[in-house]
This record gives C-alpha cells, sequence and structure tokens, in this order.
C-alpha cells in the first residue's frame, strides 16, 4: 500500500507545497539514494510533522547535494591552486582577473565566517546547519587562490618576494600592507591544515589553528576595504562582526534559560 493510500491525499498535497517533482518522486518510492525506506513511513502527522525516519530521508538528500557540492568546490580549488601560478608563468594576468580572482576568495570566507554562526542562531533549521559543512570548501577555495597568487610571486622571473619577507618595509602597516600579508601566511597556514592528515596529527591543536580563520578574514578584509576601497569588504566586516557578537549571545541566552533556579527556603 502506498503513502498516499495509507496517509490520504495529505502526504502529496504536503509534498507539492514544499519539493519540487523530482523530490517528491524520489520520496515516494521504496528506495531512496540507497536507503531501504518503505513507503508505508511516509504518512504526515496530522499536526503536518514528519516523523523521525522520514525527516532522515530528507537531511540524507540534503547531505548528498551538499557533499556534491563540496567536491565540486574542491576540485576547482586545486585548479586554481595549480593554474594561477602555471598561467602566471606564461603571460601577465591581467588586473582585472586578478581583481576578480580575489574578489571570488573575499566571497567565499565571508561565507564561512557567516555560517557557523547561522546555524548557532536558527539551531532548529536543518538545513542551515548542513551547510555548515560547506566551511570546509569555502577555506579551501579562498585560500587556493591566496597561495596561488603567492606562488606566482615566488617563482617569478628576479623576484624578490622571499628576500623581503624578513624586512620592516614588507610588514609595514602603511596603506594597510601588512594586513594583506597578514592574510597570505594565515591563509597558507588553513590550507596546508585543511586536511583528516592535519587533524590527526595536531589533534586539539587543529581547532586552535582554525581559529587563525578570524585573522584571515578580518586580515583580508581590512585591506580590500581600505587599501582597495571596498565597500563590500566593509559591509562583509560588519554584517560577520554583527552576526558573530549575536550568535555569542543567543548561546549565552539558551545556556542560562536551560539552567535551573533553585529557590532557597
Amino acid at each position: 500500500m502506498g503513502a498516499c493510500e495509507r496517509g490520504g491525499a495529505s502526504t502529496r498535497n504536503f509534498l507539492a507545497k514544499k519539493y519540487p517533482y523530482h523530490i517528491q518522486k524520489n520520496l515516494l518510492t521504496p528506495h531512496f539514494f540507497g536507503l531501504k525506506v518503505f513507503k508505508e513511513v511516509f504518512v504526515v502527522r496530522k499536526s503536518g510533522v514528519f516523523s523521525g525516519r522520514v525527516l532522515f530521508v530528507f537531511n540524507a538528500y540534503h547531505m548528498k547535494v551538499i557533499l556534491a557540492l563540496q567536491k565540486g568546490i574542491i576540485g576547482i580549488s586545486l585548479l586554481l591552486l595549480a593554474g594561477i601560478p602555471a598561467a602566471s608563468s606564461f603571460f601577465d594576468m591581467s588586473f582585472e582577473v586578478r581583481g576578480w580572482l580575489y574578489i571570488f576568495s573575499f566571497v567565499a570566507v565571508f561565507l564561512l565566517m557567516l555560517v557557523r554562526p547561522l546555524a548557532d542562531i536558527f539551531t532548529e533549521q536543518l538545513w542551515v546547519r548542513r551547510l555548515v559543512i560547506l566551511r570546509k570548501g569555502f577555506g579551501i577555495f579562498s585560500a587556493s587562490i591566496i597561495v596561488g597568487f603567492m606562488i606566482a610571486s615566488i617563482i617569478a622571473p628576479q623576484s624578490v618576494y622571499l628576500a623581503s619577507f624578513f624586512t620592516a618595509h614588507f610588514w609595514s602597516f602603511g596603506n594597510y600592507v601588512a594586513f594583506a600579508h597578514i592574510g597570505d601566511i594565515t591563509g597558507l597556514i588553513l590550507l596546508i591544515t585543511s586536511n583528516t592528515f592535519s587533524q590527526r596529527i595536531l589533534k586539539l591543536n587543529w581547532k586552535r589553528i582554525q581559529r587563525l580563520s578570524y585573522v584571515y578574514f578580518y586580515a583580508g578584509g581590512i585591506y580590500e576595504a581600505f587599501a582597495l576601497n571596498s565597500t563590500f569588504a566593509l559591509y562583509a566586516i560588519l554584517v560577520v562582526t554583527n552576526i558573530t557578537v549575536l550568535a555569542w549571545a543567543v548561546k549565552l541566552w539558551r545556556k542560562s534559560a536551560a539552567t535551573p533556579v533553585t529557590i532557597g527556603v
């Protein structure tokens, strides 16, 4: 007996309102992405809430899409990491192309910084919480562009990048140059440690190193906003800062609300 036959027309009507046809079709079949889920479980309660098993199936669909997107982002990142130095060796990359790549890099790290606090605020929205997985892909994508340009600067003919690394001028805060280099170095560290091997080796220190993402974001954002007059970077800094503070406040409020109050006699 099918889902609509067991639960009436409410199941199909509910699915029709919330999901496209191809998703409805998958949800009303006995097998869903290899999961052995029978049609009988697709019965909507009177409250309109799915059972735990049905929610598990929905989550499995979302996870499959997110993981596929993650692989795609990482694949593009590796191409950029290798392609930027290779392209710079054969021809001069235009200022416009460089500018767009830097913009893509900053947008990626902006999304990385935004997803976690949003997931902490909207804890009941499962799709937002699932997006946290993409933080790794966003981070690798952003850092790959930065590190790609670093490698291109190092291997360029008559390059003085490494020679000037330990000079005062290289780390000068005039024209916000130091912020750009701080972003470069933190991006390199984050890219090198963005793998399971580093997690196993570094253990608890791995999370501490990953907190450099804040330094990476704000250093790059300050340079983009004030040295390159990027309005987007300035607004991105304000948005991430406010959302992060809000998420911290919500966490404290939930913790205090969950703590039972004892009244002395």
